[in-house]
């Protein structure tokens, strides 16, 4: 290969049956029974459904008829040193290494952070991650004032799509803003990925993942580059594989028997060939941008960290990126050795299209250097992870690197030449104190002209976000505390970060017992981490959690009370608080806890809906549904509030609470904002249509719901459930509570 160096160039009121359904059936089906917009992204408004013409007319500008197509794929935890471009020695990599020879291979690039939310929101804004505001994968989404790759297409006349393989991504994280499709774990017709794991008595059980599995995404992917469209597309393909549990299918495990990290690198890159020769088949190859990279890296125990998320190491912060396009637009079978960043991709993609860059970016676009113009664009590279200082208190980790140097900002700073030292074995900061302060100071000005921020963008975690979350591995439990004033951030505090890889690991151990309920292994490791961290947040509820599960509800309320000495102000330690004095019979002290968590932060779901069904069970009807009303208009995407609110004004056995018509409008909300995809949320409209009068549209959606509760063999009692309900409206009879 070529170089340019070389060259000089939810708690559900009285449906729990109902709630704990959490599987996902298709909007569109939804929408041809009642007549609700497709609850996936559109480019027009809900409801409005637009032709050819109108939605040019929507669109705004529509590109040339030449214009080119784009594909990126990010592939999820994808060290760059995995692919043999990159220097791996195994065969992991035949498609990409092919695909590298007919394109131009970054050997340096930089991500923004080690986390998947975070370095996708970068990818697509093109600004790092104190900028766009999407922090950490736990408790943040991206927030609508960023203009996104997508967004721009979309109005450039690009139809837009994207197959997501996890939900740390998915609708709920707000990267679908700019997409006509936004295709996740929620959609219909996914195949989740499984794993065979062994009981005590050693039989074996399939257990379904939080992900799909790269066959799923590929098939998709060509599914989209078939639809008979004219205009030009945008397709954003996000594999996960290579992500723990590294589970390749068989084929792959013997290929390579002796990693099986690198057996998911080497089944990802076949699917990755089977979509590139469906291009070239299509005839679209000379008319498609495609570029291949990833969100971040994995450590595979390099530093003490077995996968990613809390350290800045290049095992995690060095990714592979390639592109490939038309022959008119860069050199064929080139390298670049410069360092480039992920915040440069989406500019250089519209530099390619021929499109107007972003309005504020803080990525440059890297043609110069395709092209052999330039050899160097002495570009800054960023990186932080937010991990450590939610678990442990410590400050922002964060680096810089500049041309071969690597600065860590922490207690005691780390500097690395990555030239001589690219496995960041030997810290020079001793030796190089003027190079230390050079650096520091550069990464004060980085932040310093930075462009603005939008409003920090929180997402209230529910429990089962971060069961989600930490089933992929992703430990912190909430968002890390931030200063109004990033400059001001950049002080350091202690403890220092890399004296933490050991209880990072603990920490780990202990959540892995918990998710497979061995509780008590996991109180006790996390008790002994709380004595060393006593004002750890993260270490203290999931202590008091395992309590919890264990029904040791007077230890965990003793637990929660420490907590709330320590962090007055933290929403889901009174959620655990009403939790366990809900179990304990102290129903007084539960409403009071769940009020505390509410006043902190009014979106808390679970709070609000456990305060619902506190009030409930004492028969105060009225301020039930006052709660709900309430929550429902101020967090008007909270879908389980608004679900909670239809149904008790559609199934109250009180006529003064109970309102047809109000149940259907709020009804229709919570399928929208859910997505339409929840049966429980279907069936929850069925009634509300029913209490309305509505008879054979409720049958007709509940008919479906059943349907699609057994296509995707939810559990019999839901379905029986369900089945009731679809009885009832045969008979012309609403679904009142007795």
């Amino acid at each position: 290969m070529r170089s340019c160096t070389e060259t000089s160039r939810s708690l559900s009121i009285g449906r729990d049956v109902m709630a704990c359904s959490r599987l996902l059936l298709a909007a569109t089906l939804l929408a041809s029974l009642t007549g609700c917009p497709d609850d996936r992204n559109t480019a027009g408004p809900a409801g409005e459904s637009l032709g050819e013409e109108p939605r040019q007319k929507a669109l705004g500008k529509i590109v040339d008829e030449g214009a080119l197509n784009v594909i990126l794929i990010t592939v999820d935890t994808l060290r760059a040193d995995a692919l043999g471009g990159y220097g791996q020695k195994r065969f992991t990599s035949p498609n990409i290494d092919l695909f590298s020879q007919q394109g131009v291979l970054f050997s340096q690039a930089t991500t923004s952070a080690p986390s998947t939310l975070p370095s996708h929101a970068s990818i697509m804004t093109a600004r790092h991650p104190y900028a766009h505001g999407a922090r950490a994968n736990a408790g943040y989404l991206l927030a609508k004032e960023n203009e996104t790759l997508a967004e721009i297409l979309q109005r450039s006349g690009y139809r837009t799509g994207a197959e997501i393989a996890a939900n740390v991504i998915g609708h709920g994280s707000q990267l679908n803003q700019g997409f006509d499709q936004y295709r996740d774990l929620s959609s219909a017709n996914i195949t989740r990925k499984t794993i065979s794991v062994i009981q005590k008595d050693g039989s074996q059980r399939e257990v379904a993942l939080e992900e799909r599995p790269a066959q799923d995404i590929t098939k998709f992917g060509i599914e989209f580059l078939r639809q008979p469209d004219p205009r030009p597309f945008f397709l954003w393909l996000h594999y996960f594989d290579p992500h723990a549990h590294y589970t390749a299918p068989k084929e792959y495990q013997n290929l390579i028997s002796d990693s099986p990290y690198h057996a998911e690198v080497r089944y990802v890159d076949a699917e990755i060939g089977r979509l590139l020769r469906h291009l070239t088949q299509l005839g679209l190859d000379e008319k498609t941008i495609v570029v291949i990279t990833a969100d971040h890296g994995e450590s595979l125990n390099e530093h003490d960290e077995s996968t990613h998320s809390a350290f800045v190491y290049q095992s995690t912060m060095h990714v592979p990126l390639i592109f490939r396009g038309p022959l008119t637009k860069f050199l064929r079978d080139w390298r670049v050795d410069a360092p480039v960043r992920t915040i440069d991709i989406a500019p250089t993609i519209l530099d390619l299209a021929g499109l107007p860059p972003f309005a504020e970016a803080q990525g440059r676009s890297l043609t110069a250097l395709m092209n052999g113009e330039r050899s160097d664009l002495h570009l800054t590279g960023y990186g932080e992870s937010l991990e450590l200082q939610s678990m442990f208190g410590t400050s922002i980790l964060r680096f810089l690197r500049r041309d071969q140097w690597k600065y860590v900002h922490q207690l005691k700073p780390a500097l690395y030449d990555l030239t001589a030292d690219p496995r960041e074995l030997q810290n020079l900061a001793d030796t190089r104190p003027d190079r230390v302060q050079d650096l520091a100071e550069a990464l004060r000005e980085e932040i310093r002209s930075a462009p603005k921020k939008p409003g920090r963008a929180e997402l209230v975690i529910d429990e089962e976000t971060i069961r989600q979350l930490r089933a992929l591995g992703y430990l912190s439990a909430g968002p890390a505390a931030e200063s109004a004033d990033e400059v001001a951030s950049l002080e350091l505090k202690g403890p220092n970060p890399s004296a933490l890889s050991g209880d990072h690991q603990i920490f780990g151990q202990a959540w892995y017992h918990s998710s497979i309920g061995e509780y008590a292994k996991a109180a006790a490791i996390f008790a002994d981490l709380a004595e060393r961290h006593p004002k750890s947040l993260t270490i203290l509820t999931d202590l008091a959690d395992s309590m919890i599960q264990l029904e040791k509800y007077s230890s965990a309320v003793e637990i929660l009370q420490r907590a709330i000495e320590v962090h007055p102000d933290y929403e889901k330690t009174y959620n655990l608080l009403a939790r366990a004095e809900e179990a304990l019979g102290h129903f007084e002290e539960a409403e009071a806890a769940a009020r505390q968590s509410l006043e902190r932060q009014p979106c808390a779901g679970d709070s609000r809906m456990r305060l619902a069904a506190l009030l409930g069970r004492a028969d105060r009807t009225r301020e039930q549904l006052e709660t709900l009303r309430d929550g429902a208009e101020a967090c008007p995407d909270a879908y389980e509030v608004l679900n909670n609110y239809a149904y008790l004004l559609s199934t109250s056995p009180k006529p003064e609470i109970r309102n047809g018509r109000e149940a259907v409008r709020i009804a229709k909300l919570a399928v929208e904002k859910s997505g339409g995809l929840q049966p429980s949320i279907l069936d929850t409209l069925a009634g509300a249509h029913a209490e309305a009068g509505h008879f054979e549209l409720a049958l007709k959606i509940s008919r479906r719901a059943v349907e699609l509760a057994r296509t995707k063999n939810m559990d019999r009692q839901i379905i029986d459930a369900l089945q009731q309900n679809r009885t009832r409206f045969e008979q012309r009879r609403p679904s009142r509570q007795e």
